[in-house]
C-alpha cells in the first residue's frame, strides 16, 4: 500500500514526466503516449504489468496514471477524436493507389529499391 506522501509525490511529478511534442501527451524520454497507458489500464493491467510490457519503470506508469486521473475528461475527448479519425476509411484516391495484395506490395518494394518505382524520377545528367 502506498503512503499518502508517496501518492501525492507521484501526482506532483506527473506533469513533469509528461510532455507533448505534438503526438499527444507522452512519457518524457519515451514515445509512449498516455493513450497507450490508458488502453492497458482499461484492460485491467496492473502498473507492474504495464511497466513490464512497455519496458518502462513502474514509477513512469504511476506518473502517467496520475496524469490520466488529473486530465481524464480532456484525454477521453481527445482520444475519441483520434480513434474516430484512424477508424475512418481512406479517401478513394488513397485506396486506389494501395497495393491490393502482399505480393503486389513486395513487388513494389523491390521495384523501388531498383529505381523502377512509379514515383522514382530519372536522374538528370
Amino acid at each position: 500500500m502506498q503512503s499518502e506522501n508517496s501518492s501525492s509525490k507521484v501526482g506532483q511529478q506527473s506533469d513533469d514526466q509528461i510532455i507533448d511534442r505534438g503526438r499527444g501527451p507522452e512519457l518524457a524520454g519515451t514515445r509512449i503516449t498516455v493513450y497507450r497507458i490508458m488502453d492497458y489500464s482499461e484492460d485491467d493491467y496492473s502498473p507492474s504489468e504495464i511497466a513490464a510490457e512497455l519496458g518502462i519503470t513502474e514509477l513512469q506508469v504511476q506518473s502517467a496514471l496520475a496524469y490520466i486521473r488529473e486530465h481524464q475528461d480532456t484525454l477521453n475527448a481527445q482520444y475519441r477524436l483520434i480513434l474516430d479519425r484512424v477508424n475512418r476509411p481512406n479517401a478513394p484516391s488513397v485506396e486506389q493507389g494501395r497495393a491490393k495484395t502482399a505480393e503486389e506490395l513486395r513487388r513494389r518494394i523491390v521495384e523501388r529499391r531498383l529505381g523502377k518505382g512509379a514515383h522514382d524520377r530519372p536522374v538528370r545528367q
